[in-house]
């Protein structure tokens, strides 16, 4: 049974299409995000299925039942924001015990004087500290219990919005960009914790975010999404190394994927940048095409060392990152220099301005039609 089950989701603001017959299965236990830049629905779509948000057309199931007709806080669901929503004037322990108070005190039990008087609310509000504090010390934050957020550093007051939402024990996790209002250090350090949290529980985990890197460390599977529309739905390592569209293979990856204009031949070649690849793409002679390979695809051979192997080029700028070396080369047919990762040792001696061959790896050199789609070369 899946977690979350979405069928031909659509949405409009005004004459704006946001989300164009969106389908998805999530399932129990999986940790799928949804990744794309800022504008192409994602976060409309976390909000539809949070029931924040309305769809035009479409079905919405959570745990094997529609809950189209039912509000937000029946859907069993909790969703972990931006901003993390903390009450300032609540103490951290208070915080994370607002979602059970609410659910398990009728409003005349939440009065204060109440509970010391009434044996059973006394009861109940003893199951719900014992119910926070068993989050608190999931999330290693049970020291911070008595301060308010005021006090806490921006990876505690994330933590304490998870706790708030993982107290409740929901079908399913839902959030977005939680991780934004980090800084560089402590976001790597919070999607360990994020993971490490899915692995505990064992329930299902949707993740808006526009980083790449925390949909590739964290995902079971990815959700790629562009213009209000799934292009892809695979795991990290499938989106990297097989995607289905130019789109994907461009916006997954850094540095970015190298393109190059490219035209079918005949005689089952593919000529791109002036050298001509033995790769058969089934379009008719003549048909353009666009051949792309990754920087870790392809390796760097002086000009006069190729045997005229590999497309010719200037290198124009060399960084130098310690572990890897980028060799950027202006090659004929890329709008933009060609990137090639190297060895610091494979690095050393090349300098701007020196020609050389870029030799991409035959085997790994991705080809995609003028829409786009993925195009699977043919022996």
């Amino acid at each position: 049974m899946s977690g979350v089950t979405l069928r031909s989701i659509n949405k409009t603001f005004g004459a704006t299409s946001v989300l164009s017959d969106v389908s998805l299965d999530v399932g129990e236990v999986e940790f799928l995000t949804l990744l794309g830049p800022s504008g192409c629905g994602k976060s409309t779509l976390l909000r539809i299925v949070a029931g924040l948000e309305t769809h035009d057309s479409g079905e919405v199931s959570i745990g094997g039942r529609p809950v189209d007709h039912l509000r937000p806080r029946e859907r069993d669901v909790a969703m972990v924001f931006q901003s993390y929503a903390l009450y300032p004037h609540m103490t951290v322990a208070q915080n994370i015990a607002v979602p059970l108070t609410m659910r398990r005190l009728r409003p005349w039990q939440r009065l204060p004087l109440v509970g010391a008087v009434v044996r059973s609310v006394r009861e109940r509000r003893a199951e719900i500290d014992a119910d926070v504090r068993r989050a608190a010390d999931a999330l290693e934050i049970e020291p911070l219990l008595d301060r308010k957020p005021s006090q806490l550093s921006g990876g505690q007051r994330q933590r304490v919005a998870l706790a708030r939402a993982m107290v409740r024990q929901p079908r399913a996790f839902l959030m977005d960009e939680p991780l934004s209002n980090l800084d560089a250090a402590l976001r790597v350090q919070a999607r360990a914790e994020i993971a490490d949290l899915h692995r505990r529980l064992r329930t299902t985990f949707v993740y808006v975010t526009h980083d790449q890197s925390e949909a590739m460390t964290m995902s079971d599977r990815i959700a790629v999404m562009m213009g209000g529309r799934l292009l892809q739905v695979a795991s990290p390592g499938t989106i990297y190394d097989s995607p289905a569209d130019l789109r994907v293979a461009v916006f997954i990856g850094s540095p970015r994927i190298n393109t190059l204009d490219g035209i079918a031949r005949e005689g089952g070649m593919v000529e791109a940048g002036g050298i001509a690849f033995p790769l058969n793409s089934g379009l008719l002679a003549g048909a353009s095409l666009t051949v792309a390979f990754r920087a870790e695809h392809a390796d760097i051979a002086p000009a006069s060392d190729a045997n005229g192997e590999g497309l010719p080029g200037e290198i124009r700028q060399v960084e130098n990152l310690g572990a890897d070396v980028f060799v950027h080369v202006a090659c004929r047919g890329s709008a933009q220099p060609v990137i090639v990762r190297v060895t610091p040792d494979g690095g050393y001696g090349l300098a701007r301005g020196q020609p050389v061959r870029v030799r991409p790896i035959l085997a790994r050199i991705l080809l995609f039609a003028p829409d786009g789609r993925r195009i699977e070369a043919r022996p």
